[in-house]
């Protein structure tokens, strides 16, 4: 049982480092204007975000509430993106910036704990 909990501990991780990278992804492509590219990250995003959490929430404790939320931050951000299919304002550029950073942080502090679960199991092994 230990094993196997283990195995799907090193499978969250490795999930939630991919949800980080296309969040990063999102937020560099807001930076940079290409909003576009940010569309489409953004639906990946929402997808992999939804399925992440439902096949691991049982490793997110207290974060999976503040994840379920980020998958509203990211419904937000669609449609602010779809609204606006050519250039957006400065402001809104910002205001997603904001949204996005945030998301990314949460996910990369989830991967981290993540990660620490899955060396200490290593380690305990």
């Amino acid at each position: 049982q230990q094993a196997g909990k283990s195995v799907r501990q090193h499978v969250a991780e490795v999930d939630f480092d991919l949800l980080m990278r296309l969040a990063k992804d999102l937020h560099g492509y807001v930076e940079e204007g290409r909003m576009p590219e940010a569309r489409l990250r953004t639906t990946d995003l929402r997808a992999e975000l939804a399925v992440a959490i439902r096949h691991h929430e049982t490793f997110l404790g207290s974060n999976a509430h503040r994840l379920k939320e980020k998958q509203v931050d990211l419904a937000m951000v669609a449609d602010g993106l779809n609204r606006t299919m050519g250039n957006i304002s400065e402001s809104e550029r910002v205001r997603l910036l904001r949204i996005t950073g945030a998301i990314l942080d949460l996910l990369a502090g989830q991967c981290g704990t993540l990660r620490s679960g899955v060396d200490k199991e290593a380690a305990h092994g």
